[in-house]
């Protein structure tokens, strides 16, 4: 029983730091794309989240756009998926987190009871091997901000305490990116002022 409550202590000072870490990355001043890949270090470092992105919406809410990446190539950068689309679109829409595990094994059982040109397959914006797939809305006053993607080879991105946890920390990781926002429409609006104070 001991060991048990060692274990739980362990784990609530893991978070703990988790917490402050994200606090204190949350708070600083920077440009969104800065915030995001700093969002996603972290989450890599907390979480063993190797591949993992982070989405916009535009502003009619009909695309997602990847704005930040952590462990692919950089040629994923700007992709976009259409809202309801896959588990990233299925997720802005519903604005709650979806979790699949078990993908290719799903994908082959559909290919093969069905016929050809009746499985209409939504080819992956990350990983074309996933096993694992999470994805968790980033939601600031009902409005969404941002869509995180997590995803693995393996069976399972991370444990449900973990995803659970994640979830928790989804509103100030929306807060910060809105601010990020906030901070890169005022420094343009400051860049296009001076310049035409400049011509005057």
């Amino acid at each position: 029983e001991v060991e048990n409550l060692l274990s739980q202590l362990r784990e609530a000072n893991r978070k703990m730091e988790t917490i402050r870490k994200v606090s204190f990355e949350l708070n600083k001043l920077m440009t969104l794309p800065e915030k995001l890949h700093s969002i996603l270090a972290i989450l890599n470092e907390q979480f063993g989240l190797a591949n993992s992105l982070i989405l916009i919406p535009d502003h009619e809410n009909e695309i997602l756009t990847v704005c930040a990446s952590y462990g692919y190539d950089a040629s994923i950068f700007g992709r976009v998926v259409p809202f309801g689309q896959g588990i990233v679109g299925q997720a802005a829409i519903r604005r709650k987190h979806i979790n699949l595990t078990g993908i290719r094994r799903k994908q082959h059982y559909l290919a093969t009871v069905s016929n050809e040109n009746d499985v209409d397959v939504v080819s992956p914006i990350g990983l074309a091997d996933a096993e694992s797939q999470v994805a968790i809305p980033l939601l600031s006053n009902d409005e969404l901000v941002a869509v995180l993607l997590a995803e693995s080879r393996n069976f399972c991105v991370f444990d449900k305490a973990d995803e659970n946890f994640l979830i928790t920390l989804a509103q100030p990781l929306a807060v910060s990116i809105q601010n990020s926002m906030l901070y890169d429409s005022m420094e343009e609006k400051i860049r296009e002022r001076t310049a035409e104070l400049q011509k005057l």
